[in-house]
């Protein structure tokens, strides 16, 4: 989503008038037909048009007096073999393209918002659109284009009734913005329909098939004619903005319907869709509704509030809600939005939302990304509650905001000098005013493994958490206990009713060697080498080429043994980074074990490249593997610690304390060489590795001690049970 909305927003703003509405005069067969009446001029490079660094592609189209562009009367354009990126991007007096026989590829936005009308397509054209792999309409935004011509020796694409397909059918790739029918039924077998199929058209209706699977992204933006379409069930996933700016006012959607999270993250598939006032569901499907808003039936995800569904006001309750990428983007007439929850803005999840004037967030919040409020021209306050501050991803998040009307309210206790420490805060503050007045909510701060009282007994009923692996609720319901480095809100009780917590776990382990940068949208090779030099105090020591990529290895000369290692393809990091200690010895100096056990809990789940993983992962979503690698007999097994993002993933049931251990208790339970000493009055002892196997069990009373010589190495919880206690002891070692 992130990708392209950009250029999109930027076209909306230069392009103001109406789609056209020429009559068509579509030819039925498969033969192209030649329109040139007279000779074509000579065409001069450099004045005319400009090549491709390779020349072997049009990289731009300049000339302004030809309406036809025959290549094949050129003979440098008759041999060309691709059409660049946007080379023919808004050029208004082109209305006719013949392609060369040798053209193969017509790559993204080629002949975007051009005056285009026809175009004929040669025998070996096979690639169209494509961008990151996935194909889009090049011809997006061209009003009167109407007729497509296809050499009848092409086999990759097929035309039928105007509209351009797949060889087999099943990708549905062009309707023509310019034939003038107002509604199309979608042809049985069609499985796909693709970015921008059916962008600018002036449809008014869209029946779609059994066989359709997907919708991508953006396929019916600008067809602002369109009033209904007809979603089939089997349909399983819609791309976000898919119909954006049409005139759509209610939309029902199948059971078979999905909404799954990319990167991590959810998207609204329903962004721009400034008509819709409701959403109708099918009983037993993926979503319900409350107050109008769509979430996910499964989880407490809000994907959409439909932009024209008249709310002035929208409130996130006692129950916790995680928010879609745009999730109340161009809403008509939202003016205040208020969490109780500490909850993540992101991307572009008030875009456009005109009226929108105050937001007040009483648990604050982790992050808000980039776009977040752009264009929230009338917004005069954000109120964040708790005293801590959340990690701003660029300064457009407040890029439209006024500068003498906008205010950021925050509590006494939180100092403006924190929000400076981080540039874009930086350049944020340089424009807005800030006030120590907000409303604070209760602060507690823990750090990991430490307990805190309620001061009541809860049930799991009422103990309602925004992220509830940062601090668990005991057995006896009376206590939290800090479980994993971070931030999370708490609410206590019955709804209107109960008590709002904003819980802080901090780590008793600061880190010694600072983790891999790892985000999910900015890895280019600049923005690493600054957080490695500036941050990590690490710089490259070695580069070499793997997997058909570069590695780059970075190391502090002060930690000697210690190594970080990227992979890059094209500039771009992959989605995984490795720490590298060259010995246990090391591995345990620099107190890793500690420090990954504060921050991540065992998880399983699936990674980016769709992977399944059973192991670990912090609240962020970022995983992590513990291995040994043997080099050698003689010598000491280099430890590795593989990140990498997770796609989704759940945690297990916790294998730690449900109440507290006296610190005296635990008194003779400890490691000595292959040895675990035991307590006196020993009922039971338990190890389990992290991820809640048991590996041994022993019942023998009054054991003095148990022999690790046979675990293999790794890290362990030994539990034990005694006679008398209700609570057992827990130690964490490591072997």
């Amino acid at each position: 989503m992130k990708k392209r909305h950009l250029l999109v927003c930027l076209l909306g703003l230069i392009l103001s008038s109406g789609w056209g509405t020429s009559a068509p005069s579509y030819q039925a067969d498969r033969t192209p037909r030649a329109t040139q009446t007279a000779p074509q001029r000579t065409l001069v490079e450099g004045t005319d048009y400009e090549l491709s660094s390779d020349r072997k592609g049009l990289a731009s189209w300049m000339a302004e007096d030809l309406a036809t562009v025959d290549f094949t009367q050129d003979p440098i354009l008759a041999k060309l073999e691709y059409i660049d990126a946007r080379a023919f991007m808004m050029r208004s007096s082109v209305e006719n393209v013949i392609l060369p026989e040798t053209l193969t590829s017509i790559r993204e936005m080629a002949f975007y918002y051009s005056g285009l009308k026809e175009i004929t397509l040669p025998k070996d054209l096979h690639s169209l659109g494509v961008i990151d792999g996935d194909i889009t309409n090049p011809f997006a935004g061209c009003s009167n284009f109407e007729t497509i011509h296809l050499s009848p020796e092409n086999t990759h694409f097929k035309l039928v009734d105007g509209v351009l397909f797949s060889a087999s059918g099943k990708d549905l790739l062009v309707y023509p913005a310019g034939l003038a029918t107002s509604s199309y039924k979608i042809p049985s077998g069609v499985t796909r329909v693709i970015e921008n199929s059916f962008a600018g058209t002036t449809l008014k209706e869209v029946i779609c098939p059994k066989s359709l699977r997907e919708i991508a992204p953006l396929a019916f933006e600008d067809a602002d004619l369109l009033e209904n379409i007809t979603l089939n069930e089997g349909l399983t996933a819609i791309g976000w903005g898919a119909f954006k700016n049409t005139q759509i006012a209610t939309l029902t959607l199948p059971k078979s319907l999905q909404i799954k999270p990319s990167a991590g993250e959810y998207e609204n598939p329903f962004l721009g869709m400034v008509a819709l006032t409701s959403f109708t569901i099918a009983e037993g499907g993926n979503f319900h509704l409350k107050d109008k808003a769509l979430y996910l039936a499964d989880r407490d995800v809000l994907i959409a509030l439909p932009p024209s569904s008249g709310h002035t006001a929208f409130a996130l309750g006692a129950k916790p809600a995680v928010l879609a990428q745009g999730a109340f983007a161009y809403h008509k007439t939202l003016e205040t939005f208020s969490s109780m929850h500490h909850v993540a803005i992101p991307l572009r999840a008030f875009d456009c939302c005109t009226k929108l004037r105050k937001v007040e967030l009483q648990s604050g919040t982790p992050f808000i990304a980039t776009q977040a409020f752009i264009d929230c021209d009338a917004m005069e306050s954000l109120i964040i509650g708790a005293p801590f501050v959340p990690v701003l991803e660029d300064e457009d998040a407040f890029s439209s905001v006024s500068a003498t009307r906008f205010v950021l309210h925050i509590p006494a206790s939180l100092e403006i000098s924190a929000f400076e420490k981080s540039e874009p805060w930086q350049a944020v503050l340089k424009k807005i005013r800030v006030q120590g007045d907000a409303e604070t909510v209760q602060n507690v701060v823990l750090q990991h493994g430490k307990y805190h009282s309620l001061g009541a007994t809860f049930t799991a009923e009422s103990f309602r958490s925004s992220s509830p692996s940062i601090a668990l609720l005991t057995e006896k319901g009376d206590q939290i206990v800090g479980n994993i480095v971070g931030t999370a809100s708490i609410y206590l009780g019955k709804e209107g009713r109960g008590s709002l917590l904003f819980v802080q776990v901090a780590p008793t382990e600061a880190g010694m060697v600072a983790e891999p940068w790892l985000d999910r949208f900015e890895r280019s090779f600049a923005a690493i080498e600054q957080y490695e030099k500036n941050v990590a105090h690490r710089k490259v020591v070695k580069e070499e080429t793997q997997f058909g990529g570069r590695m780059f290895t970075f190391a502090d000369e002060t930690r000697p043994g210690v190594s970080v290692t990227y992979l890059f393809f094209r500039d771009v990091a992959s989605e995984y980074a490795t720490v590298v200690f060259d010995t246990k010895e090391l591995y345990a100096t620099h107190k890793m074990d500690t420090f990954l056990q504060e921050r991540y809990a065992p998880a399983t789940g699936m990674d980016l490249d769709g992977e399944t993983f059973d192991g670990f992962v912090r609240p962020d979503g970022v995983g992590y593997e513990y291995r040994e690698l043997n080099v050698s007999e003689d010598a000491s097994a280099v430890i590795n610690v593989a990140y990498f993002f997770s796609d989704s993933y759940a945690y297990k049931a916790s294998p730690l304390p449900t109440d507290p251990v006296i610190a005296s208790e635990k008194i003779g339970l400890r490691v000595m060489g292959d040895q675990l000493l035991l307590p006196r009055d020993v009922e039971s002892v338990a190890l389990y590795r992290l991820d809640g196997i048991l590996v041994l069990h022993s019942s023998q009373r009054q054991a003095t001690s148990i022999s690790l010589a046979q675990l293999p190495a790794g890290v362990y919880l030994a539990v034990v049970c005694r006679t008398g206690y209700s609570a057992p002891l827990i130690l964490k070692l490591m072997r």
